[in-house]
């Protein structure tokens, strides 16, 4: 993912379990607010700080998770 500005974001992502415990958070391609698709699909948000810097794949991101797992319904 590019570096951020200014602004705090919030990623549309899917949450994908990788073996074990280990999950992955997949950001959607497209994360134009008017895309309600990818939000009806995601299963949590990314976030993205301030002035965060470019993350690569593999890298450890902050993730507010949707559905049972995070407790809400």
């Amino acid at each position: 993912m590019p570096a951020n500005d200014k602004r705090e974001d919030y990623v549309r992502a899917r949450i994908v379990a990788q073996g074990g415990q280990q999950l992955t958070a997949d950001p959607f391609q497209i994360q134009d607010s008017g895309m309600l698709l990818t939000l009806a699909r995601a299963d949590g948000l990314i976030r993205r700080p301030s002035f965060a810097p470019a993350a690569q794949s593999g890298e450890l991101v902050d993730v507010i998770r949707f559905g049972s797992e995070a407790g809400l319904f």
